[in-house]
């Protein structure tokens, strides 16, 4: 029937949009564009007829005749007004949106971590495995929603939509960054605010940006749950790796080196230390023999922890390559064994270290340490006592002139040691010149303090720049004062750590008898009191002075570096009281390794021509660098071109090497240089001599946004965010089962009806016409005209 109607009206042909519309069409039904209540239609019809009945009543001629005429009026006055209503058909049109599911699939480095369920397997293993054996279930999700698969890193992209990505859609897991609230967002974006059902984040939860509490809030308002997937192990990574080695570039033979290894330690506390025990090495790396051993203590883990140091002493001259590895018997369980190791190159010279000594009189301390420094066979020095009326007493292995004025002058002096000796017996260029001697050219001054100047009576000299307090810091009144009591020294970790004031039998630590104001010898009857408060910056407090009879302390023996060179405060001068416990023995391992840690920077360098310095040592990518190529021997500084340049290659022969250059007068270029990326880089001068072109720099630029530097999981920011959006957390094996538990958010949509009328089609005027024409002849047979 609904065929014929459609044949009869013309309707059921496929529209512009592709759909047809007729009887019979799903949700299609008769209506009219002015409707009118069921029973108004009803007494219209029937007021019709009875006006039709009425007129045809009294008219002549048979009664069928007028019995038909009226049928046929009624049937056109009916039809008549139908059609003033606006016949039509209609079709209401009700869609079921499907809700999305947005799969967020963690693609970042920190994926290959070995922590998941079984050791070597990786976290991308665990998420292939988990995609692999919950593909079913999730296609049939794919039914009812739409599924979308995005990987992220520091960015989300669209892997594969509905169907469970493959192997090769997941790509490599290598992003260096992960941005959790980034990937949100970008996903978010893709559904552009279509109904979503839930995210499913699956990750190990470390991201390199927090996650806004904002955009929590947002999903939480929407009843968006976010399902947390949470990826390796919830424990710590256990990873024992050496972070950086400090070392002297240049040292003297025989001298007592340290090398500090700064760790970088995860997953490991006291507890587990102790269970699984470590310790660190100094290797020859040509003949592999044990130089040192240190074993690793609870201090030098955590977040702030001690670094190791390594004590060695080289013999003969040249350079020397050594190893520093990390030993333990549970290797096995380390993440990465290869960070387990660092090389380092040490030039050695053989040559006596020049002293310059010079006091205001002939005190204790000055008597016991000019012969000390005689017997050292590894120190060549030179002693003057400076009188009133500038006349000088010398002694010492070498006598010179005059007290130096001139950098050239003050050139053959590694380190040189004031006591206490009025600053009114140097003159200003002598002063000026000696800073400039530690600045630029590495050597060390070694202040003991004396009741008459040390160190006061600098602090409005030149040399105030060496002293470790501010000269302003007191104000009107001095910035120290002499302890009005007896005190002992104590030597601090720093001091341990730079390998000096090791005074126990086994060289590792202070001798604790040296604190024993009970041995009466170890007592200093003259000290002065430092202030912490006035220190600058960059001053390191070595030993500290502790009161008998109070329980007061303060700093006793500080140290600072100044330019290429450094500085160190001695605030007694009684050292030599600790004679009479130990004889020599003390008094020269106190001395002796401070002398030689002030000259070590003089020895690097006239170990190598000239320097190459990068600041900062470890730039970030895009951070601005600083390159400072320093050349040391005049007849290269006048010879040397105002500009010079520097090329940067890539250790790992990725891409074209780039050049630099650095532009300057006198013995310094400096250039700029901006790390395009992260990696290890060299860099070499180039266009000079030989020499200058073989001093090497390399620097290691690391990316700050790297997650590699922390591999931990973070399952717990999973489980919060989970928790504040209305979600749940799955374990991975669990994720087959997530399609199951998702909400239902389709949503329903009623969009405008489709409408056709009636009243306009051939079949209606067809009707109007054979009606009309109907009655017309009737009328006429009748003749009423």
């Amino acid at each position: 029937m609904n065929e014929l109607l459609n044949a009869i009206f013309g309707l059921g042909g496929t529209g512009p949009d592709g759909q047809s519309l007729g009887f019979g069409s799903p949700d299609a039904h008769p209506g009219f564009t002015y409707a009118m209540p069921a029973w108004g239609i009803v007494l219209v019809l029937l007021a019709i007829a009875g006006v039709v009945w009425w007129s045809y009543r009294a008219m002549p001629g048979r009664r069928s005749m007028r019995a038909l005429l009226a049928i046929g009026r009624t049937l056109l006055l009916a039809l008549l007004f139908v059609l003033a209503l606006g016949p039509r058909i209609e079709q209401s049109i009700i869609e079921t949106e499907p809700d999305w599911v947005l799969v967020l699939l963690d693609r970042s480095a920190s994926l290959e971590t070995p922590d998941a369920a079984r050791p070597t397997f990786a976290r991308d293993q665990q998420l292939r495995s988990m995609l692999r054996s919950s593909a079913e279930p999730w296609a049939t999700l794919s039914d009812d929603k739409r599924v979308v698969w995005l990987g992220f890193d520091e960015r989300a992209r669209v892997i594969s939509e509905n169907a469970v990505p493959s192997d090769d859609a997941l790509g490599l897991a290598e992003g260096l960054g992960t941005d959790i609230d980034t990937a949100i967002r970008d996903a978010l974006r893709q559904s552009a605010a279509r109904p979503i059902s839930a995210i499913v984040l699956v990750s190990d939860g470390r991201s390199t940006r927090p996650i806004d509490p904002e955009l929590i809030d947002s999903l939480a308002e929407r009843q968006v749950p976010i399902v947390s997937v949470p990826l390796g192990s919830p424990e710590p990574v256990r990873d024992l790796g050496i972070a950086r080695v400090e070392h002297p570039d240049a040292v003297f033979a025989e001298d007592m080196v340290p090398v500090r290894v700064h760790l970088d330690t995860r997953g490991i506390d006291a507890d587990g230390l102790g269970q699984r025990p470590a310790s660190v090495e100094l290797v020859d790396h040509e003949s592999g023999e044990v130089l040192d051993r240190v074993a690793l203590l609870p201090e030098h883990l955590g977040q702030d922890p001690s670094p190791v140091t390594l004590m060695h002493t080289p013999e003969g001259e040249g350079e020397r390559r050594l190893d520093v590895r990390i030993v333990s018997d549970q290797a096995s369980d380390d993440l990465n064994p290869e960070n387990n190791s660092a090389e380092l190159r040490m030039s050695i010279v053989d040559r006596p270290l020049r002293v310059l000594y010079i006091d205001g009189y002939p005190r204790w301390e000055h008597r016991y340490l000019k012969f000390m420094l005689l017997r050292e066979p590894s120190i060549v020095s030179s002693s003057l006592l400076l009188s009133a009326s500038r006349r000088y007493i010398q002694e010492g292995d070498e006598l010179i002139a005059s007290v130096p004025s001139t950098l050239e002058e003050w050139e053959p002096f590694d380190v040189i040691m004031l006591g206490d000796v009025r600053a009114e017996m140097f003159s200003k260029q002598q002063l000026e010149t000696m800073l400039e001697h530690v600045e630029t050219r590495g050597a060390g001054v070694l202040w003991i303090a004396g009741p008459s100047s040390v160190p006061d009576g600098y602090l409005s000299t030149p040399l105030s720049a060496l002293l470790p307090m501010r000269k302003d810091a007191g104000g009107s009144q001095p910035t120290t004062s002499v302890w009005g009591d007896a005190v002992t020294m104590r030597s601090t970790p720093e001091a341990t750590r730079m390998g000096v004031l090791r005074l126990n039998n086994e060289g590792t630590g202070w001798l604790d008898r040296l604190s024993d104001p009970d041995t009466g010898w170890s007592k200093f009857q003259w000290a002065i009191r430092l202030d912490e408060t006035s220190f600058k910056p960059g001053v390191s407090v070595l030993a500290s002075a502790q009161a008998i009879n109070t329980s007061q302390s303060a700093p006793i023996i500080t140290m600072m570096r100044y330019g290429a060179g450094a500085s160190m405060l001695i605030g007694t001068d009684e050292i030599w009281r600790w004679r009479y416990g130990r004889g020599e023995d003390l008094h020269e391992r106190f001395w002796l390794p401070l002398i030689r840690t002030l000259g070590r920077g003089t020895v690097a360098r006239r170990a190598a021509p000239a320097q190459l310095v990068v600041t900062p040592q470890a730039p970030a990518p895009d951070q601005a660098t600083q390159v400072t190529l320093r050349v040391f021997d005049q007849r290269r500084i006048d010879a040397l071109p105002e500009r010079v340049r520097v090329r940067v290659s890539s250790l790992a022969d990725r891409g074209e090497p780039i050049e630099l250059e650095l532009v300057g007068t006198g013995d310094t270029r400096t250039g700029a240089w901006v790390p395009g990326r992260a990696g290890s880089f060299e860099l070499h001068p180039m266009g000079l001599d030989p020499e200058l072109s073989a001093i090497t720099q390399r620097v290691g630029v690391q990316d700050r946004a790297d997650e590699r530097r922390l591999l931990d999981s973070d399952h717990e920011t999973l489980a919060s965010v989970a928790q504040a959006t209305g979600g749940w957390v799955t374990p991975p094996d669990q994720f087959a089962q997530i399609p199951d538990l998702l909400p239902n958010r389709a949503r329903t949509i009623a969009s405008p009806p489709k409408r056709v009328s009636l009243w306009d089609r051939p079949i209606v005027l067809f009707l109007l016409i054979t009606l009309l024409t109907f009655e017309w002849i009737g009328r006429r047979a009748l003749r009423l005209a």
